[in-house]
């Protein structure tokens, strides 16, 4: 049976180790050996176990026959002998589990996040569908002709960083950013964004729509309009109650 190889390292904790009664009962020589041979078992199949042949131990342990005969009681000790004919080091073994269970919960993050991106990318596809008439984002590198989906999630990523809040829903964002390229272009989009940053510039962030509204709801139709007549952007002003100060606050001067 195969194990996993992919962890050269395994995790030491000199408290646990040096405080340990049959470590401490140890020489330093017995202790040399003892590490070495946590190394060796630590590449071993099954992980933390060793074989039983004196004469392999000994070799690992890089002592003569005289000498390991000599330390093997207190090295061994702390192996216990298993059914497989080895003995194994139940302590190291339980450490290259931890780090298998570490490893499989990465691997299904990482799994969920890439599945997360490519669902991203199926729904602005889904409204990227472009009719047979051309259609154009016009800015620079995003021009785009019928048919390229991609270009399109492509400048609604774009726009989507230009937002000035960004703690919504991405997945549900670039679709709404999409779909409104679908009948706006890129530079009317990226207008309204801009004109919409230097009306909430001083706001807080929790009075800002999420981009997946200011889209979704076609919020951003009201700063694209030619008449378009900005408000202007909130300021702090000191606030007194009985003569003296209570803090600041955050009022749209009329205009």
């Amino acid at each position: 049976m195969s194990e996993d190889d992919s962890y050269p390292y395994f995790p030491f904790y000199p408290k646990d180790f040096t405080s340990d009664g049959l470590v401490e009962a140890m020489s330093t020589e017995e202790v040399g050996a003892y590490i070495l041979l946590l190394c060796r078992s630590w590449r071993e199949v099954p992980r933390g176990s060793l074989p039983t042949d004196d004469r392999i131990l000994a070799k690992w342990a890089r002592l003569d026959a005289d000498h390991w005969a000599v330390a093997k009681a207190a090295v061994m000790a702390a192996f216990t002998s298993g059914t497989d004919g080895r003995v194994h080091q139940k302590r190291l073994r339980r450490e290259w589990e931890k780090l298998q269970t570490l490893k499989t919960k990465r691997v299904a993050i990482a799994e969920k996040a890439a599945k997360k991106r490519w669902d991203m990318h199926d729904a602005c596809f889904k409204h990227a569908i472009i009719s047979d008439s051309s259609f154009a984002v016009n800015s620079g590198s995003f021009a785009v002709s019928g048919g390229s989906g991609g270009k399109v999630c492509d400048a609604a990523t774009k726009l989507f960083l230009e937002y000035p809040r960004r703690d919504g829903s991405k997945t549900l964002a670039i679709p709404a950013i999409a779909s409104a390229l679908m009948k706006y272009s890129f530079s009317c989009l990226q207008r309204a964004i801009q004109r919409y940053s230097d009306e909430v510039v001083n706001d807080d962030e929790q009075f800002i729509y999420k981009p997946e509204k200011f889209f979704g709801r076609q919020i951003f139709l009201e700063y694209i309009v030619d008449n378009f007549v900005p408000k202007p952007p909130k300021i702090q002003k000191e606030v007194k109650h009985n003569g003296h100060r209570n803090g600041l606050q955050t009022i749209r001067p009329e205009n």
